[in-house]
């Protein structure tokens, strides 16, 4: 374009000279044209994108260019235990419900606990099928009765007590629901070996207890128990008055009478949540100076008809030094009033 018009403008420069002044002005301001346009023609190109590609809008900071994932829900919280009542009035929860989410054990509350077991009469320490385990710094207690005509029930009650006060699980029917079916799992796997037929026929039927386990926490206000029980193994709760103690709560248990021949027993062959035994739970506050004791059950039965009887025994199985307690013990059964049975006792207290 600007050849032809400096072509046009010599052309007419050479053939009239009255034209020259006009045609000069008029090619002048062509040519200046032409080259505006032509210098503007880079700044267009470098501010102008594909049509093909998507404009990013403008941001504030760096932008993400990978895909856009969905965020998932959060899971509703779990709906809080059933609120239970301390004391004589506590309730029991009477099984495990299904869904609910494992709570973590609270804060341990320190104790202090003395322990006392004794086999049947004309048995040895090393065949007392009852077992129990303690941490006092953890705030946990654990007593279990291994049932006698089944086949290594000691040690089954043995792992039981073991395993609540090592693992540190929640006192909560979700958790000891999951817990019980993982120690029997770590049972059977222990014991399948280099066993003989006998023992794998044996240990098919399975080992059998009953447990009693409680764990002590800060609380709100005042310190705090929670605790879970399958068959009679019991956890009784006093109060100190005057020079003896009244009795709080029985748990399971808390009356002499109320003891049966067929009490629920946690099996060493548990594979699922339906062979489950009946789980109770119950909780309660401690004022100062309470104690507690654990026990199996003859033991248990025998301290429940004495205190209903008026018979001052709290004190001795509170205070009563060892020979003391085993002295009774041996006078009860030739008396007639103590089954010839295993027999543990645990005494526990605030730190």
């Amino acid at each position: 374009m600007a050849a032809l018009w400096a072509a046009t403008f010599a052309a007419l420069v050479l053939l009239n000279d009255d034209l020259r002044a006009f045609w000069s002005v008029l090619l002048g301001m062509s040519l200046v044209g032409s080259a505006l346009t032509l210098l503007s023609r880079p700044q267009q190109a470098a501010g102008r994108r594909p049509t093909n590609r998507p404009v990013r809008p403008a941001t504030s900071g760096p932008v993400d260019a990978r895909p856009t994932v969905p965020v998932a829900q959060a899971s509703p919280a779990p709906a809080a235990l059933p609120a239970q009542p301390s004391g004589a009035d506590m309730a029991e929860v009477t099984s495990v419900r299904a869904g609910h989410r494992a709570h973590h054990a609270l804060a341990g509350q320190p104790i202090t606990t003395s322990a006392l077991s004794l086999p049947k009469a004309g048995n040895t320490d090393a065949e007392n099928e009852d077992a129990f385990a303690v941490s006092p710094d953890r705030g946990r207690v654990a007593v279990s009765d291994g049932a006698s005509s089944a086949y290594r029930s000691g040690e089954w009650a043995r792992t039981l007590c073991a395993g609540f006060v090592e693992s540190g699980v929640a006192v909560d029917p979700e958790a000891i629901a999951e817990w019980l079916l993982s120690q029997a799992h770590t049972f059977q796997r222990a014991r399948s070996g280099d066993a003989g037929w006998w023992d794998v026929e044996a240990a098919g039927r399975g080992a059998f207890a009953t447990l009693v386990a409680v764990e002590f926490h800060a609380g709100v206000s005042a310190p705090a128990w929670r605790a879970v029980a399958v068959g009679d193994s019991v956890l009784l709760h006093l109060r100190p008055r005057g020079d003896g103690y009244v009795l709080v709560a029985g748990f399971p248990i808390e009356s002499g009478e109320a003891f049966t021949s067929t009490p629920a027993l946690v099996a060493s062959t548990l594979t699922s949540r339906t062979a489950l035994p009946t789980l109770r739970f119950a909780h309660g506050q401690a004022a100062p100076g309470d104690r507690w004791l654990a026990l199996t059950d003859e033991l248990a039965r025998w301290a429940l008809r004495a205190h209903e009887s008026g018979m001052p025994i709290w004190p001795l199985l509170f205070s009563g030094s060892a020979p003391e307690v085993t002295e009774a013990v041996t006078a009860a059964r030739q008396q007639g009033q103590l089954v010839n049975d295993d027999m543990t006792l645990i005494r526990i207290a605030l730190a």
